[in-house]
């Protein structure tokens, strides 16, 4: 059986990277949302067995408000992510 992973990520082309990645490494993508409101479908139709959550999404809320909301409805570990260089 492969895990699924919901990838939370609001930049097209880091969606492509992040999501080339998990299925390189052997998982299924059981989606892939850029707002809260596509997270909270997603999570509770297909019940992924972990989520990938980009922590500065462009709309509110961010991502550790998602993680607040995700925890506190299912019991999914979360990866957080970001493509910010700064030190």
């Amino acid at each position: 059986m492969k895990y699924s992973v919901l990838i939370v990520e609001d930049e097209p082309l880091i969606v492509k990277d992040v999501a080339g990645s998990v299925e390189k490494y052997g998982f299924n993508v059981s989606g892939i949302a850029c707002d809260a409101s596509s997270v909270r479908v997603i999570v509770s139709a297909y019940r992924p067995d972990a989520v990938l959550l980009d922590v500065n999404l462009g709309a509110r809320p961010g991502g550790f408000e998602l993680a607040h909301f995700i925890s506190a409805q299912h019991d999914v570990p979360l990866v957080f992510l970001t493509s910010h260089s700064d030190r």
